[in-house]
Protein backbone atom coordinates (compact mmCIF):
# COMPACT_ATOMS: atom_id res chain seq x y z
CA UNK A 1 0.00 0.00 0.00
CA UNK A 2 2.79 2.48 0.94
CA UNK A 3 3.84 2.29 -3.09
CA UNK A 4 0.69 2.82 -4.65
CA UNK A 5 0.60 5.77 -2.30
CA UNK A 6 3.94 6.81 -3.66
CA UNK A 7 2.62 6.35 -7.17
CA UNK A 8 -0.72 8.45 -6.75
CA UNK A 9 1.40 11.47 -5.15
CA UNK A 10 3.84 11.47 -7.77
CA UNK A 11 1.13 11.57 -10.47
CA UNK A 12 -0.68 14.40 -8.36
CA UNK A 13 2.64 16.64 -7.97
CA UNK A 14 2.99 16.47 -11.94
CA UNK A 15 -0.14 17.35 -13.03
CA UNK A 16 -0.87 19.52 -9.88
CA UNK A 17 1.93 21.62 -11.46
CA UNK A 18 0.72 20.97 -15.29
CA UNK A 19 -2.62 22.03 -14.61
CA UNK A 20 -1.91 24.64 -12.32
CA UNK A 21 -0.09 26.53 -15.17
CA UNK A 22 -2.98 26.15 -17.84
CA UNK A 23 -5.38 27.91 -15.13
CA UNK A 24 -2.57 30.56 -15.08
CA UNK A 25 -2.77 31.32 -18.39
CA UNK A 26 -6.09 30.66 -19.04
CA UNK A 27 -7.46 33.67 -17.21
CA UNK A 28 -10.43 31.82 -16.46
CA UNK A 29 -13.09 31.21 -14.24
CA UNK A 30 -14.80 29.16 -10.85
CA UNK A 31 -15.79 25.41 -10.99
CA UNK A 32 -18.63 23.72 -8.67
CA UNK A 33 -19.72 19.99 -9.79
CA UNK A 34 -17.91 17.60 -8.17
CA UNK A 35 -15.78 15.05 -10.53
CA UNK A 36 -17.85 11.82 -11.63
CA UNK A 37 -16.39 8.90 -12.52
CA UNK A 38 -19.18 7.07 -12.67
CA UNK A 39 -19.65 8.26 -15.96
CA UNK A 40 -16.41 7.55 -17.44
CA UNK A 41 -16.38 4.64 -19.73
CA UNK A 42 -15.77 1.35 -18.72
CA UNK A 43 -12.33 0.19 -19.65
CA UNK A 44 -11.37 -3.58 -19.09
CA UNK A 45 -8.48 -3.10 -17.37
CA UNK A 46 -8.46 -3.66 -13.37
CA UNK A 47 -7.73 -2.32 -10.69
CA UNK A 48 -8.89 1.43 -11.08
CA UNK A 49 -8.30 4.23 -8.67
CA UNK A 50 -9.92 7.83 -8.58
CA UNK A 51 -7.53 10.20 -7.70
CA UNK A 52 -8.02 13.77 -6.81
CA UNK A 53 -5.38 16.38 -8.49
CA UNK A 54 -6.85 19.90 -8.37
CA UNK A 55 -9.54 21.81 -6.72
CA UNK A 56 -8.54 25.37 -6.45
CA UNK A 57 -10.43 28.62 -7.03
CA UNK A 58 -8.35 31.79 -8.68
CA UNK A 59 -9.09 35.14 -8.39
CA UNK A 60 -7.41 38.04 -10.72
CA UNK A 61 -4.84 39.00 -8.59
CA UNK A 62 -3.64 35.43 -8.37
CA UNK A 63 -2.71 35.56 -12.03
CA UNK A 64 0.01 38.21 -11.19
CA UNK A 65 3.51 37.36 -9.51
CA UNK A 66 4.10 38.39 -5.71
CA UNK A 67 6.77 41.20 -7.43
CA UNK A 68 4.12 42.34 -9.33
CA UNK A 69 1.53 42.55 -7.20
CA UNK A 70 2.30 46.25 -7.01
CA UNK A 71 0.98 46.90 -10.33
CA UNK A 72 -2.53 46.33 -9.77
CA UNK A 73 -5.07 49.15 -9.28
CA UNK A 74 -8.99 48.92 -8.77
CA UNK A 75 -11.55 51.87 -8.74
CA UNK A 76 -14.67 52.25 -6.79
CA UNK A 77 -17.16 50.06 -9.31
CA UNK A 78 -13.86 46.85 -8.79
CA UNK A 79 -12.71 47.58 -12.43
CA UNK A 80 -9.02 46.39 -12.25
CA UNK A 81 -6.16 48.78 -13.85
CA UNK A 82 -2.55 48.03 -14.12
CA UNK A 83 -0.18 51.39 -13.54
CA UNK A 84 3.29 51.19 -14.82
CA UNK A 85 6.03 53.64 -13.91
CA UNK A 86 8.77 55.00 -14.68
CA UNK A 87 12.12 55.81 -12.37
CA UNK A 88 11.89 59.15 -10.90
CA UNK A 89 14.03 60.92 -13.00
CA UNK A 90 15.50 63.82 -11.87
CA UNK A 91 18.05 66.63 -13.36
CA UNK A 92 21.42 67.59 -12.30
CA UNK A 93 21.10 70.83 -9.40
CA UNK A 94 21.18 73.63 -11.10
CA UNK A 95 24.62 74.43 -9.76
CA UNK A 96 25.85 71.30 -11.65
CA UNK A 97 25.49 72.75 -14.87
CA UNK A 98 24.88 76.59 -14.76
CA UNK A 99 27.82 78.30 -13.33
CA UNK A 100 29.06 81.60 -12.78
CA UNK A 101 32.45 81.73 -14.79
CA UNK A 102 35.43 82.98 -13.42
CA UNK A 103 35.91 87.25 -14.51
CA UNK A 104 38.88 89.28 -15.18
CA UNK A 105 38.70 92.90 -15.61
CA UNK A 106 41.42 95.99 -15.75
CA UNK A 107 41.48 99.83 -16.55
CA UNK A 108 44.07 101.93 -16.70
CA UNK A 109 43.87 106.18 -15.63
CA UNK A 110 46.48 108.93 -16.33
CA UNK A 111 46.57 110.98 -13.17
CA UNK A 112 46.66 114.54 -13.25
CA UNK A 113 48.78 116.00 -10.10
CA UNK A 114 49.20 119.24 -9.30
CA UNK A 115 51.51 120.76 -6.28
CA UNK A 116 49.16 121.52 -3.39
CA UNK A 117 49.99 121.87 0.71
CA UNK A 118 46.62 120.13 1.32
CA UNK A 119 45.55 116.61 0.79
CA UNK A 120 43.79 115.97 -2.56
CA UNK A 121 41.15 113.69 -3.86
CA UNK A 122 41.00 112.07 -7.09
CA UNK A 123 37.51 110.34 -7.75
CA UNK A 124 37.52 108.06 -10.59
CA UNK A 125 34.82 105.70 -11.99
CA UNK A 126 35.32 102.34 -14.64
CA UNK A 127 32.83 99.40 -15.24
CA UNK A 128 33.34 96.22 -16.40
CA UNK A 129 31.10 93.78 -18.14
CA UNK A 130 30.38 90.41 -16.50
CA UNK A 131 28.85 88.83 -19.56
CA UNK A 132 30.31 90.07 -23.03
CA UNK A 133 27.47 90.58 -25.80
CA UNK A 134 28.27 87.69 -27.18
CA UNK A 135 26.47 85.54 -24.42
CA UNK A 136 22.98 85.42 -24.34
CA UNK A 137 23.17 85.64 -20.64
CA UNK A 138 22.16 88.21 -18.06
CA UNK A 139 22.62 89.02 -14.43
CA UNK A 140 20.09 91.04 -12.61
CA UNK A 141 20.82 89.95 -9.55
CA UNK A 142 22.94 87.28 -7.40
CA UNK A 143 23.03 86.07 -4.02
CA UNK A 144 26.57 84.76 -2.95
CA UNK A 145 27.49 81.74 -0.97
CA UNK A 146 31.22 81.65 -2.54
CA UNK A 147 33.57 83.81 -4.19
CA UNK A 148 36.24 86.13 -3.77
CA UNK A 149 36.66 89.61 -5.57
CA UNK A 150 40.29 90.52 -5.97
CA UNK A 151 42.17 93.86 -6.99
CA UNK A 152 46.01 93.91 -7.60
CA UNK A 153 47.86 96.75 -10.10
CA UNK A 154 50.43 99.05 -9.95
CA UNK A 155 51.37 102.91 -10.07
CA UNK A 156 54.12 105.01 -10.28
CA UNK A 157 52.77 107.70 -8.07
CA UNK A 158 56.15 108.72 -6.23
CA UNK A 159 54.09 110.15 -3.21
CA UNK A 160 55.01 109.64 0.37
CA UNK A 161 51.77 108.59 1.43
CA UNK A 162 48.91 107.77 -1.07
CA UNK A 163 45.99 104.99 -0.37
CA UNK A 164 43.40 104.49 -2.46
CA UNK A 165 39.91 102.80 -1.65
CA UNK A 166 37.65 100.84 -4.36
CA UNK A 167 33.75 100.68 -3.58
CA UNK A 168 31.34 98.82 -5.81
CA UNK A 169 27.78 100.00 -5.31
CA UNK A 170 26.48 97.17 -6.78
CA UNK A 171 27.53 94.84 -4.89
CA UNK A 172 26.12 94.87 -1.12
CA UNK A 173 26.76 92.91 2.01
CA UNK A 174 23.06 91.91 2.88
CA UNK A 175 24.02 91.21 6.27
CA UNK A 176 25.61 94.96 6.71
CA UNK A 177 23.67 96.76 3.74
CA UNK A 178 27.46 97.82 3.38
CA UNK A 179 28.76 98.49 -0.31
CA UNK A 180 31.76 96.02 -1.01
CA UNK A 181 34.81 98.28 -0.69
CA UNK A 182 38.22 97.38 -0.52
CA UNK A 183 41.42 99.67 0.59
CA UNK A 184 44.84 99.78 -1.00
CA UNK A 185 48.02 101.73 0.55
CA UNK A 186 50.19 103.19 -2.17
CA UNK A 187 52.87 104.72 -0.59
CA UNK A 188 56.27 105.41 -1.96
CA UNK A 189 58.86 106.38 0.83
CA UNK A 190 61.69 108.65 -0.66
CA UNK A 191 59.69 109.57 -3.52
CA UNK A 192 61.15 106.74 -5.84
CA UNK A 193 61.28 106.55 -9.42
CA UNK A 194 59.29 102.76 -8.81
CA UNK A 195 56.74 100.95 -9.42
CA UNK A 196 54.87 100.63 -6.40
CA UNK A 197 52.04 97.41 -6.40
CA UNK A 198 48.95 96.90 -4.68
CA UNK A 199 46.88 93.37 -4.22
CA UNK A 200 43.93 92.77 -1.90
CA UNK A 201 40.79 90.48 -2.11
CA UNK A 202 37.40 90.28 -0.25
CA UNK A 203 34.94 87.30 0.27
CA UNK A 204 31.50 87.64 -1.31
CA UNK A 205 29.99 85.62 0.53
CA UNK A 206 27.19 87.03 1.88
CA UNK A 207 27.28 89.74 -1.13
CA UNK A 208 24.61 90.36 -3.14
CA UNK A 209 25.26 91.80 -6.71
CA UNK A 210 22.44 94.40 -8.14
CA UNK A 211 22.44 95.68 -11.73
CA UNK A 212 20.41 98.33 -13.10
CA UNK A 213 21.65 99.00 -16.46
CA UNK A 214 20.51 102.47 -16.04
CA UNK A 215 23.12 103.33 -13.66
CA UNK A 216 26.18 101.29 -14.42
CA UNK A 217 26.13 102.13 -18.55
CA UNK A 218 24.33 98.72 -19.91
CA UNK A 219 23.30 95.37 -18.54
CA UNK A 220 26.13 92.85 -17.54
CA UNK A 221 28.40 96.13 -16.31
CA UNK A 222 29.49 96.31 -13.03
CA UNK A 223 30.85 99.69 -11.53
CA UNK A 224 33.80 100.67 -9.83
CA UNK A 225 34.51 103.59 -7.76
CA UNK A 226 38.07 104.58 -7.25
CA UNK A 227 39.10 107.44 -4.29
CA UNK A 228 42.42 108.29 -4.41
CA UNK A 229 43.77 110.19 -1.54
CA UNK A 230 47.51 112.16 -1.61
CA UNK A 231 49.21 113.65 1.18
CA UNK A 232 51.34 116.84 0.65
CA UNK A 233 55.20 116.19 0.41
CA UNK A 234 58.40 117.11 -0.53
CA UNK A 235 58.97 114.59 -3.18
CA UNK A 236 59.98 115.64 -6.92
CA UNK A 237 57.31 115.96 -9.53
CA UNK A 238 57.97 112.70 -11.94
CA UNK A 239 54.78 113.06 -13.90
CA UNK A 240 53.15 111.84 -15.88
CA UNK A 241 51.68 109.82 -13.90
CA UNK A 242 49.17 106.57 -14.21
CA UNK A 243 47.33 103.88 -11.83
CA UNK A 244 46.93 100.35 -13.90
CA UNK A 245 43.58 98.29 -11.64
CA UNK A 246 43.31 94.62 -12.38
CA UNK A 247 40.80 92.05 -10.90
CA UNK A 248 39.11 88.66 -10.55
CA UNK A 249 35.97 87.55 -9.87
CA UNK A 250 37.04 84.13 -9.12
CA UNK A 251 35.22 80.67 -7.13
CA UNK A 252 32.34 82.24 -7.16
CA UNK A 253 28.80 80.12 -5.78
CA UNK A 254 25.34 81.07 -6.30
CA UNK A 255 22.11 80.66 -3.98
CA UNK A 256 19.54 82.76 -5.87
CA UNK A 257 19.98 83.70 -9.26
CA UNK A 258 17.97 86.38 -11.34
CA UNK A 259 18.71 86.98 -14.97
CA UNK A 260 19.37 84.91 -17.68
CA UNK A 261 21.26 81.96 -17.91
CA UNK A 262 21.07 81.36 -21.58
CA UNK A 263 20.42 77.86 -23.31
CA UNK A 264 21.28 74.46 -21.83
CA UNK A 265 20.00 71.31 -22.26
CA UNK A 266 19.95 67.91 -20.26
CA UNK A 267 18.09 63.97 -21.17
CA UNK A 268 15.70 61.96 -19.00
CA UNK A 269 15.90 58.32 -19.51
CA UNK A 270 14.19 55.52 -18.53
CA UNK A 271 12.37 51.71 -19.87
CA UNK A 272 9.38 51.23 -17.93
CA UNK A 273 8.74 47.22 -18.42
CA UNK A 274 5.17 46.24 -19.62
CA UNK A 275 5.04 42.96 -17.59
CA UNK A 276 1.50 41.76 -18.48
CA UNK A 277 2.97 40.97 -21.90
CA UNK A 278 6.09 39.18 -21.05
CA UNK A 279 5.05 35.88 -21.54
CA UNK A 280 3.50 36.68 -24.95
CA UNK A 281 4.16 35.52 -28.38
CA UNK A 282 2.13 37.94 -30.41
CA UNK A 283 -1.20 38.86 -30.99
CA UNK A 284 -3.33 42.23 -30.70
CA UNK A 285 -4.86 44.13 -27.33
CA UNK A 286 -7.41 46.67 -28.60
CA UNK A 287 -8.49 48.99 -25.50
CA UNK A 288 -11.98 50.59 -24.75
CA UNK A 289 -12.53 54.40 -25.05
CA UNK A 290 -10.30 56.39 -22.58
CA UNK A 291 -8.57 52.91 -21.12
CA UNK A 292 -5.45 53.72 -22.05
CA UNK A 293 -4.00 56.64 -20.08
CA UNK A 294 -0.22 57.84 -20.23
CA UNK A 295 0.84 60.82 -18.07
CA UNK A 296 4.01 62.98 -17.72
CA UNK A 297 4.16 64.42 -14.39
CA UNK A 298 7.01 67.23 -13.68
CA UNK A 299 8.36 68.71 -9.87
CA UNK A 300 10.00 72.20 -11.21
CA UNK A 301 12.03 74.02 -8.81
CA UNK A 302 14.02 75.79 -12.03
CA UNK A 303 12.63 79.05 -13.11
CA UNK A 304 13.26 79.51 -16.55
CA UNK A 305 11.20 78.29 -19.81
CA UNK A 306 11.79 74.46 -20.46
CA UNK A 307 10.67 72.74 -23.40
CA UNK A 308 10.53 68.63 -23.31
CA UNK A 309 11.20 66.88 -26.69
CA UNK A 310 10.64 63.28 -26.97
CA UNK A 311 13.78 62.31 -28.88
CA UNK A 312 13.14 58.73 -28.65
CA UNK A 313 9.52 57.59 -27.64
CA UNK A 314 8.54 53.73 -28.75
CA UNK A 315 7.26 50.38 -27.52
CA UNK A 316 9.13 46.95 -27.98
CA UNK A 317 7.51 43.45 -29.11
CA UNK A 318 10.35 40.44 -29.49
CA UNK A 319 8.04 38.78 -31.56
CA UNK A 320 5.73 41.30 -33.79
CA UNK A 321 7.66 42.88 -36.56
CA UNK A 322 8.46 46.05 -37.28
CA UNK A 323 9.27 45.31 -33.32
CA UNK A 324 9.64 48.85 -32.24
CA UNK A 325 7.16 51.75 -32.76
CA UNK A 326 6.84 55.38 -32.23
CA UNK A 327 4.73 56.97 -29.99
CA UNK A 328 3.25 60.27 -31.23
CA UNK A 329 1.96 62.54 -28.56
CA UNK A 330 0.07 64.92 -31.39
CA UNK A 331 0.00 63.10 -34.22
CA UNK A 332 2.33 61.60 -36.62
CA UNK A 333 2.81 64.88 -38.32
CA UNK A 334 3.69 67.14 -35.26
CA UNK A 335 6.70 67.46 -33.27
CA UNK A 336 6.91 65.53 -29.71
CA UNK A 337 7.55 68.57 -27.94
CA UNK A 338 5.22 70.20 -24.51
CA UNK A 339 6.07 72.96 -22.77
CA UNK A 340 5.97 72.50 -18.80
CA UNK A 341 5.11 74.97 -15.57
CA UNK A 342 8.12 76.83 -14.24
CA UNK A 343 8.22 79.11 -10.99
CA UNK A 344 8.00 82.56 -11.13
CA UNK A 345 10.64 85.23 -9.49
CA UNK A 346 7.85 85.36 -6.95
CA UNK A 347 8.06 81.54 -6.85
CA UNK A 348 12.04 80.90 -6.45
CA UNK A 349 12.80 78.21 -4.19
CA UNK A 350 8.92 76.38 -4.95
CA UNK A 351 8.42 73.28 -6.88
CA UNK A 352 5.49 73.98 -9.22
CA UNK A 353 3.43 70.74 -10.56
CA UNK A 354 2.61 69.87 -14.48
CA UNK A 355 0.34 67.04 -15.31
CA UNK A 356 0.07 66.33 -18.89
CA UNK A 357 -2.48 63.10 -20.00
CA UNK A 358 -1.27 62.19 -23.38
CA UNK A 359 -4.41 59.38 -23.70
CA UNK A 360 -5.09 60.67 -26.80
CA UNK A 361 -1.93 59.83 -28.65
CA UNK A 362 -1.95 56.39 -31.14
CA UNK A 363 -0.89 53.94 -28.08
CA UNK A 364 -4.25 52.28 -28.64
CA UNK A 365 -2.94 51.66 -32.38
CA UNK A 366 0.13 50.68 -31.31
CA UNK A 367 -1.10 48.49 -28.84
CA UNK A 368 -4.10 46.92 -31.05
CA UNK A 369 -0.97 45.46 -33.64
CA UNK A 370 1.19 44.45 -30.99
CA UNK A 371 1.83 43.36 -27.11
CA UNK A 372 4.64 45.11 -26.15
CA UNK A 373 6.74 44.74 -23.76
CA UNK A 374 8.80 47.30 -22.54
CA UNK A 375 8.28 51.39 -23.23
CA UNK A 376 11.47 53.32 -24.39
CA UNK A 377 11.76 57.47 -23.47
CA UNK A 378 14.28 59.64 -24.48
CA UNK A 379 13.07 63.16 -23.61
CA UNK A 380 15.62 65.89 -23.48
CA UNK A 381 14.76 68.98 -21.30
CA UNK A 382 15.32 72.48 -23.27
CA UNK A 383 15.86 75.35 -20.87
CA UNK A 384 15.28 78.49 -22.85
CA UNK A 385 15.01 77.34 -26.36
CA UNK A 386 12.88 80.60 -27.76
CA UNK A 387 16.09 82.37 -27.63
CA UNK A 388 14.15 85.30 -25.98
CA UNK A 389 16.91 86.99 -24.01
CA UNK A 390 14.58 89.24 -22.32
CA UNK A 391 12.79 86.90 -20.26
CA UNK A 392 13.77 86.79 -16.48
CA UNK A 393 14.98 83.42 -15.42
CA UNK A 394 15.25 82.34 -11.71
CA UNK A 395 16.92 79.33 -9.87
CA UNK A 396 18.65 78.40 -6.97
CA UNK A 397 21.69 76.43 -6.44
CA UNK A 398 19.57 73.52 -4.84
CA UNK A 399 17.36 74.10 -8.20
CA UNK A 400 15.93 70.38 -9.65
CA UNK A 401 13.54 69.10 -12.65
CA UNK A 402 11.95 66.04 -11.25
CA UNK A 403 10.22 64.14 -14.26
CA UNK A 404 7.97 60.86 -14.38
CA UNK A 405 5.89 59.01 -16.41
CA UNK A 406 3.01 56.82 -16.11
CA UNK A 407 1.25 54.04 -18.17
CA UNK A 408 -2.08 53.04 -16.86
CA UNK A 409 -4.19 50.33 -18.57
CA UNK A 410 -7.60 49.46 -17.55
CA UNK A 411 -8.36 46.24 -17.93
CA UNK A 412 -11.12 47.52 -20.68
CA UNK A 413 -10.37 45.64 -23.94
CA UNK A 414 -10.76 43.16 -26.83
CA UNK A 415 -7.90 40.71 -27.62
CA UNK A 416 -7.63 38.89 -30.81
CA UNK A 417 -5.35 35.56 -30.27
CA UNK A 418 -3.38 36.88 -27.79
CA UNK A 419 -0.41 33.91 -27.60
CA UNK A 420 1.47 33.46 -24.44
CA UNK A 421 3.94 30.58 -23.35
CA UNK A 422 5.60 29.42 -20.30
CA UNK A 423 7.95 26.86 -19.29
CA UNK A 424 8.41 24.77 -16.65
CA UNK A 425 10.05 21.79 -15.34
CA UNK A 426 8.80 17.90 -15.81
CA UNK A 427 9.66 14.88 -14.08
CA UNK A 428 7.76 11.34 -14.03
CA UNK A 429 9.02 8.02 -11.92
CA UNK A 430 9.95 5.35 -14.28
CA UNK A 431 8.80 2.74 -11.39
CA UNK A 432 5.52 4.44 -12.03
CA UNK A 433 4.81 4.25 -15.39
CA UNK A 434 5.62 0.42 -15.22
CA UNK A 435 2.37 -0.07 -13.32
CA UNK A 436 0.32 2.08 -15.24
CA UNK A 437 -1.84 0.94 -18.22
CA UNK A 438 -3.57 4.27 -18.88
CA UNK A 439 -4.55 7.50 -16.95
CA UNK A 440 -7.81 9.46 -17.73
CA UNK A 441 -8.03 13.26 -16.25
CA UNK A 442 -11.26 15.04 -16.05
CA UNK A 443 -11.28 18.92 -15.97
CA UNK A 444 -14.64 20.24 -14.58
CA UNK A 445 -14.39 24.11 -14.98
CA UNK A 446 -16.56 27.47 -14.23
CA UNK A 447 -15.35 30.87 -16.19
CA UNK A 448 -16.50 33.60 -14.75
CA UNK A 449 -13.90 35.66 -17.16
CA UNK A 450 -15.24 37.12 -20.38
CA UNK A 451 -11.51 35.31 -22.49
CA UNK A 452 -11.91 32.43 -24.36
CA UNK A 453 -8.71 30.56 -23.52
CA UNK A 454 -7.35 27.85 -25.66
CA UNK A 455 -4.49 25.23 -24.75
CA UNK A 456 -1.92 22.83 -25.70
CA UNK A 457 0.84 21.85 -23.83
CA UNK A 458 4.33 19.89 -24.90
CA UNK A 459 6.33 17.37 -23.31
CA UNK A 460 10.00 18.03 -24.40
CA UNK A 461 13.23 16.97 -23.49
CA UNK A 462 16.21 18.84 -21.96
CA UNK A 463 17.18 20.33 -25.28
CA UNK A 464 13.22 21.50 -25.75
CA UNK A 465 12.67 18.88 -28.72
CA UNK A 466 8.96 17.90 -28.77
CA UNK A 467 8.11 14.24 -27.55
CA UNK A 468 4.20 14.45 -27.26
CA UNK A 469 1.35 16.67 -26.14
CA UNK A 470 -1.08 16.74 -23.81
CA UNK A 471 -4.02 17.38 -25.94
CA UNK A 472 -4.63 15.82 -29.68
CA UNK A 473 -8.61 17.38 -30.06
CA UNK A 474 -8.37 20.72 -31.41
CA UNK A 475 -11.88 21.32 -29.89
CA UNK A 476 -11.44 20.11 -26.47
CA UNK A 477 -8.82 22.43 -26.07
CA UNK A 478 -11.27 25.59 -25.80
CA UNK A 479 -12.96 27.27 -22.88
CA UNK A 480 -15.20 29.66 -23.23
CA UNK A 481 -15.61 32.91 -21.51
CA UNK A 482 -18.63 33.85 -19.62
CA UNK A 483 -21.05 35.50 -20.81
CA UNK A 484 -20.97 39.61 -20.64
CA UNK A 485 -23.93 41.96 -20.17
CA UNK A 486 -24.54 45.11 -21.52
CA UNK A 487 -22.37 48.49 -21.87
CA UNK A 488 -21.16 50.32 -19.57
CA UNK A 489 -20.36 48.17 -17.19
CA UNK A 490 -19.55 45.27 -19.78
CA UNK A 491 -19.97 42.98 -16.60
CA UNK A 492 -20.12 38.95 -17.02
CA UNK A 493 -23.26 37.82 -16.26
CA UNK A 494 -22.72 34.21 -16.09
CA UNK A 495 -19.57 32.11 -15.85
CA UNK A 496 -19.45 29.54 -18.73
CA UNK A 497 -19.02 25.90 -17.92
CA UNK A 498 -16.99 23.05 -19.70
CA UNK A 499 -16.10 19.41 -18.29
CA UNK A 500 -13.16 17.76 -20.83
CA UNK A 501 -11.81 14.50 -20.15
CA UNK A 502 -8.41 13.83 -21.34
CA UNK A 503 -7.06 9.88 -21.67
CA UNK A 504 -3.70 9.13 -22.14
CA UNK A 505 -2.84 5.31 -22.77
CA UNK A 506 0.55 3.26 -21.85
CA UNK A 507 1.99 3.98 -25.44
CA UNK A 508 1.39 8.05 -25.14
CA UNK A 509 2.46 7.24 -21.34
CA UNK A 510 5.89 5.90 -22.48
CA UNK A 511 6.97 9.27 -24.84
CA UNK A 512 6.67 11.29 -22.37
CA UNK A 513 9.01 9.07 -19.98
CA UNK A 514 11.90 11.15 -20.77
CA UNK A 515 10.14 14.99 -20.77
CA UNK A 516 12.04 17.03 -18.62
CA UNK A 517 10.02 20.18 -19.51
CA UNK A 518 6.33 21.19 -20.42
CA UNK A 519 6.14 23.86 -22.94
CA UNK A 520 2.84 25.57 -21.83
CA UNK A 521 1.02 27.70 -24.94
CA UNK A 522 -2.38 29.81 -24.05
CA UNK A 523 -4.09 31.91 -26.86
CA UNK A 524 -6.68 34.22 -25.51
CA UNK A 525 -9.45 36.31 -27.03
CA UNK A 526 -12.08 38.08 -25.55
CA UNK A 527 -16.08 36.81 -25.83
CA UNK A 528 -17.20 36.90 -28.84
CA UNK A 529 -14.16 39.25 -30.04
CA UNK A 530 -15.83 42.03 -28.35
CA UNK A 531 -14.59 44.56 -25.76
CA UNK A 532 -14.63 43.45 -22.50
CA UNK A 533 -14.07 44.91 -18.85
CA UNK A 534 -11.91 42.63 -15.90
CA UNK A 535 -13.55 42.97 -12.55
CA UNK A 536 -11.98 42.08 -8.93
CA UNK A 537 -14.64 39.93 -8.34
CA UNK A 538 -14.34 37.64 -10.95
CA UNK A 539 -12.91 34.48 -10.22
CA UNK A 540 -11.89 30.27 -12.21
CA UNK A 541 -12.87 27.69 -9.75
CA UNK A 542 -11.30 24.20 -11.23
CA UNK A 543 -11.45 20.77 -10.05
CA UNK A 544 -9.16 17.83 -11.70
CA UNK A 545 -9.05 14.05 -10.97
CA UNK A 546 -7.49 11.65 -12.50
CA UNK A 547 -8.68 7.63 -12.94
CA UNK A 548 -5.72 4.93 -13.28
CA UNK A 549 -5.96 1.62 -14.71
CA UNK A 550 -3.44 -0.22 -12.34
CA UNK A 551 -1.00 -3.08 -14.26
CA UNK A 552 -0.89 -5.62 -11.31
Amino acid sequence: MDVLKLKKMRFKRSFLLLFTFAILLFSCSKIMDDLDFNKFAQIDWSPEYAIPLVYSEFAIKDFFSEENQKFIKTDDNGLISLVYQSKNLSSDRAEGYFFLDDRHFGHTFPLLIFPSVNPDTIIMEFSFTFYSSSESKRIDSVFFKAGAFSIFGKTNLNKEKASMKLTSPDIINVQTNDQLSIDLVLDNPGGQQDWVNFSANESLKDYKLSIDPLLSGGKNRIRVISQLVIQPDSNPDLSPYEIEINGDMTNMEYLDFYGHIGYYDFNLVDTVEISVFNNSLGGAVGFGHDALLFVVETYNEVGVPITIEAQTLQVYSPFTAPYYKDIYLFGQSQPNMFEILSPTPAEIGKSIYTRLDFSNTNFPEVFLSMAPRKLYYDFKANINLSGDTTLQNVLQDTSKLRFQTTLELKLYFEIAKLSIQDTVDFEMSTATLSTIDYLICRVNAYNGFPLNAGLQIYFTDSKYNILDSLIYDNDIRIIEGGKVGLPPKLKVEKPSHKTTDIVLYDSRLERIINAEKLIIKAELSTTNGDLAKIYDDYAFKIKVGAKTGINL
